[in-house]
């Protein structure tokens, strides 16, 4: 039911609740830059609003780590029924001032994303174990972001290649 995208082998994560983990690299694969054919599932990171937006169709989930609140882009992945990826990782990791920075944005990027409509998923990113969170977990965080828990964890239920 859950669904994680980690950057580490993880064992075991039934364990954890998740009935299925995506690994970087091995079963889901992460560009910086589009390529004409990506393997699938597919990621496409960039900072670069534009270049995301132009290249929605190849891409099954987009990954803007400024989360910069861009309705053009947000409005195509919505229009498109692609998914906007939301890594706790780096919230979780930072401290004091930056943290509440990225919390802003983060908060404003989902509001912006509710408004419209275009989906969106929280991941955990996790490189050990470590650095794992549970899907309860996710969802009492995502209360920060103004979602309810049930929401955050709701949000950890996806499937990509659905167009």
């Amino acid at each position: 039911m859950y669904k994680d995208i980690v950057e580490f082998e993880f064992k075991n994560f039934e364990k954890y609740d998740y009935s299925n983990v995506l690994r970087i690299g091995h079963n889901i694969f992460e560009y910086d830059k589009p390529v004409r054919n990506p393997e699938r599932p597919a990621i496409l990171k960039s900072e670069d609003a534009e270049l995301l937006r132009r290249n929605v169709k190849r891409f099954d989930i987009l990954f803007i780590p400024t989360f910069e609140a861009n309705v053009a882009l947000i409005t195509t992945v919505a229009r498109k029924g692609k998914i906007f990826e939301i890594p706790v990782r780096e919230i979780i990791l930072s401290k004091g001032v930056e943290r509440a920075k990225l919390i802003y944005r983060v908060r404003r990027f989902i509001d912006f994303c509710r408004s419209y409509k275009a989906r969106f998923i929280f991941t955990t990113r996790a490189r050990s174990l470590y650095e794992v969170r549970t899907p309860r977990e996710i969802g009492r965080i995502s209360m920060i972001f103004g979602l309810t828990e049930r929401q955050g964890s709701s949000s950890m239920i996806w499937e990509v290649g659905e167009d």
